[in-house]
């Protein structure tokens, strides 16, 4: 079956070095895959336009409008949304639904439902004059009808495509459909109906002919899922003619990874999944399952107190949709007495272009960290292959953040690819008082792997009410030791990079208490230039 796949040689050894390096058992991965086919017979709809013709006029009961919904299945299922946006874009040119608004009562000309509606909701993407409608029948013995169509709801036409109709709760439904193809305007559509028998279902959609994404190219992108109104799970996107073009050379699928583990093969190209492509025949798919499985799974995030005040985090909680809780929590103003969460989030494709310098070159990974209940979002970006030669002498970090100037409260940051191992030192050039009431300067921040299983180590501190050693005090330093010369520090706002001697006349004691912290850590200091 490989032979048939023929992807782009090229495409594919660029995907290769977009995509993380995982270590991945596929043997027991195949065997998931081939687990779920045994038992999953779904049937895929058919690609290419879906049009239906929606002559007859739905008579809907408006009686029953305030009744409240009544799911046919308990809606248990956790959507996997990416940031905060109702539409994302996951590549170049592929619009993907994020967040859903509230339901609507179903306009009568725009329900291609056999029975009655209950519920309408506009998904956010639009096809030249058409947009995006979901509608969702009234539940019964179990099953409830829905449908998802571009129709054109401004224009009263009766008209839709680009979608499907099954029923929730019956087959083929209960397995899993993907209605996918071409529209007349030369765009791509995508729309997956997740099995209600997943909890927390991820979904990767792949080309073999690739997506074009920020710092390169990826053969998978994932997907956001969002909730019905009566809590089912689903997936849409929309690519533009380059994606549409794309799509016709090669072959592509959805594939389903599970809170657990478990991987789901949706079918593909018209054939049972059993006709699919094993995962490791697609370049990049193992990849991106392994990065899913390494996602944190614990219920609670785990942190430890660095000092009286500082928190850091040592492990994340598992995602709730919202992101991976950090388990440090932060006050939003100086008067405030409740704590907000911390959370991160993978990094949609605008932080990363936002994150671009004025070459034009652009970080290919990134997380951002949220304050709930706050629009306060630190971005922290990165590429798998940066190197020291990228930052110009005495230029800030770009794979670090901090929120708040001289009141800093937040420091989240990555570990510096080009030096892996780095200990990573939170540096108060005025002290703060320890446990024991002494005074300290220096704090090791531990650190995490970073979540979207890119490989990366992160850190995450959070600093309430410190207690200065003498006043306010300086901001702290974020310092990153990756060797044993003080040309291996680098520090993320720049100033100490190297150790300059700008550095050192800036500490209040003339930075002796820095070069004795250094040196005690096997930094050799016995010069206080770049060139060590």
């Amino acid at each position: 079956m490989s032979a048939e796949l023929r992807p782009d040689p090229d495409l594919a050894a660029r995907a290769a070095q977009a995509t993380p390096p995982m270590s991945l058992d596929r043997d027991a991965l195949l065997h998931a895959a081939h687990r779920h086919v045994r038992r999953r017979t779904a049937t895929r709809v058919a690609g290419g336009v879906l049009a239906v013709a929606l002559a007859a006029t739905v008579v809907v009961d408006l009686a029953d409008r305030t009744a409240e919904p009544r799911p046919a299945q308990p809606p248990t299922q956790i959507a996997l949304p990416l940031g905060d946006d109702h539409v994302v874009e996951v590549a170049q040119g592929l619009l993907a639904v994020n967040r859903v608004g509230a339901p609507r009562a179903p306009q009568r000309h725009s329900v291609p439902l056999a029975g009655d509606a209950q519920w309408q909701v506009d998904l956010g993407l639009s096809s030249d004059e058409r947009e995006l409608v979901l509608t969702v029948g009234h539940e019964s013995d179990g099953e409830q009808e829905a449908a998802a169509y571009y129709t054109g709801v401004a224009a009263g036409s009766a008209e839709g495509t680009g979608g499907g109709t099954w029923t929730w709760g019956s087959a083929p439904a209960t397995e899993g459909l993907r209605f996918s193809g071409e529209l007349d305007t030369g765009e791509w559509t995508e729309l997956v109906v997740l099995p209600q028998d997943l909890r927390e279902p991820h979904v990767l959609l792949w080309s073999t002919t690739g997506f074009a994404v920020t710092g390169g190219a990826t053969t998978v992108v994932e997907l956001p899922t969002f909730a019905a109104p009566d809590g089912q799970l689903l997936a849409a996107a929309l690519g533009d003619y380059s994606v549409a073009a794309r799509m016709r050379l090669g072959r592509s699928g959805v594939l389903l990874v599970d809170s657990d583990g478990d991987v789901v093969p949706v079918p593909c190209d018209g054939a049972g999944p059993e006709q699919c492509p094993d995962v490791d025949e697609v370049p990049g798919l193992a990849d991106a399952v392994a990065a899913i499985r390494a996602e944190p799974r614990d219920a609670a995030a785990s942190v430890i107190d660095l000092a009286p005040g500082v928190r850091a985090t040592t492990a994340l909680a598992r995602s709730t949709g919202a992101g991976w809780d950090t388990g440090v929590r932060v006050p939003v103003s100086v008067v405030a007495t409740v704590e907000r969460t911390v959370s991160l989030a993978r990094a949609t494709p605008a932080d990363l272009l936002a994150a671009g310098g004025p070459d034009g070159d652009r970080p290919g990974r990134g997380v951002v960290a949220r304050v709930a209940g706050t629009e306060i979002r630190l971005p922290v970006t990165w590429s798998d292959d940066d190197t020291a030669e990228r930052l110009a002498a005495g230029s800030s970090y770009p794979g670090a953040a901090r929120w708040g100037t001289d009141d800093v409260r937040l420091v989240t940051g990555v570990v510096p690819r080009w030096m892996p191992r780095a200990d990573v030192l939170l540096w108060f050039p005025d002290g703060i008082r320890d446990d024991d009431g002494r005074t300290v300067h220096a704090l090791e921040v531990p650190t995490f792997e970073d979540p979207t299983g890119t490989g990366a180590r992160l850190y995450m501190v959070a600093l309430g009410s410190v207690t200065r050693a003498d006043g306010p005090g300086a901001a702290p330093l974020v310092l990153h030791l990756g060797g044993g010369s003080t040309a291996d520090v680098l520090d993320t706002g720049g100033l100490c990079t190297g150790v300059p001697a700008e550095c050192l006349e800036a500490q209040p004691d003339g930075g002796a208490s820095l070069l004795a912290e250094l040196a005690a850590r096997g930094v050799r200091t016995g010069t206080t230039d770049a060139d060590g």
